[in-house]
């Protein structure tokens, strides 16, 4: 096997069989060292996983310093760069959301790298999402949901597998240090047909050590310096992300999902604001959500067909507020 040639990747009973080449394994095995990779994890530790709507930041206490590295341990401190890793924060409005679901669309998003151009030659990352997603295959190969990007296309070997839903393994390989500053890979995600304002969506990275192989960021000399960089990404390098539906929708002021008394009155009170010398401007989400009938202003009709609708409702009244709308 020569160096620098992406180790195979196999799935087996949900796990990941990384097989590493000489001279390129965290740990320091040579290519006679066969590992699983994420075969003590469970979809319990998918921590973007809680379905809470909220953002889940990196959580860096998953990281282990690798035993076969003999060396005291390293402090992310010690390292004088400055590698950034990230994933998109996307959001949408209540309305674009909509769109993409009926139109069958995706949602872009990309994992991005600075700080690190010439400086690391394998990367292996256990990306984790909130699986109310669905990420979409991309490329040629039908079980891909990784698209690489810059800063590794064309010049490196890449391989991934689903461990479960909402895990995925990835790893990539070069034979030298020539990752580029840029996007490492993007995924398209498919919303739930039942998302709503307010919806929060969690993607992000999990580090994964089984007491032989790690998830890496690691140049090709192996050496202290790649061994600090490598610390200080997995503590400190990280940024998770999301997509996020922004808001409520039409007629929805205190984005919960109801159309009621509450919404008219915020809107009356926003309507009183704006009204106001000093009041400020609405923003283009207050119109998107509070400018009901459309007209360019928010004002005392906009709350009036909101409490139309309420009452409407209440009585026994069926559809949504646009059809309604449209009825009026």
């Amino acid at each position: 096997m020569k160096k620098g040639k992406l180790f195979a990747f196999t799935a087996a009973a949900a796990m990941t069989v990384c097989l590493m080449p000489q001279s390129v394994s965290a740990a320091g095995q040579t290519s006679a060292d066969v590992s699983v990779i994420g075969q003590n994890k469970t979809a319990a530790d998918n921590y973007c996983n809680k379905q809470d709507n909220k953002e889940s930041p990196y959580d860096s206490s998953y990281w282990i310093q690798p035993t076969k590295w003999m060396s005291d341990p390293i402090s992310p401190d010690d390292y004088e760069g400055n590698v950034r890793l990230w994933f998109d924060k996307f959001t949408l409005s209540a309305s674009e959301a909509k769109s993409l679901i009926s139109g069958n669309k995706t949602v872009p998003v990309k994992f991005h790298v600075k700080g690190a151009a010439k400086k690391a030659s394998v990367l292996a990352f256990h990306v984790i999402y909130d699986t109310r997603l669905t990420p979409v295959n991309q490329g040629s190969s039908k079980n891909s949901k990784m698209k690489a990007g810059y800063a590794i296309e064309g010049k490196f070997s890449s391989l991934e597998t689903q461990i479960d839903n909402g895990c995925i393994s990835w790893a990539s390989s070069a034979a030298d240090d020539i990752l580029y500053d840029g996007v490492i890979f993007s995924m398209e995600f498919r919303l739930p047909d039942n998302a709503k304002a307010g919806d929060l969506y969690p993607i992000g990275i999990r580090y994964d050590y089984d007491g032989i192989t790690s998830d890496l960021f690691y140049n090709s000399r192996q050496d202290y310096e790649g061994k600090q960089m490598m610390t200080y990404v997995f503590n400190k390098g990280i940024e998770n992300g999301y997509i996020k539906i922004e808001g409520g929708g039409l007629g929805d002021a205190n984005s919960d999902g109801n159309i009621d008394a509450i919404d008219a009155s915020r809107i009356l009170a926003m309507y009183a604001k704006f009204s106001t010398t000093g009041g400020g401007s609405p923003t283009t989400h207050d119109y998107e959500v509070c400018d009901v009938n459309r007209n360019g202003n928010i004002d005392a009709v906009d709350a009036s067909k909101v409490l139309a609708y309420y009452a409407f409702m209440g009585g026994g009244g069926t559809g949504t507020f646009e059809e309604y709308l449209k009825k009026k």
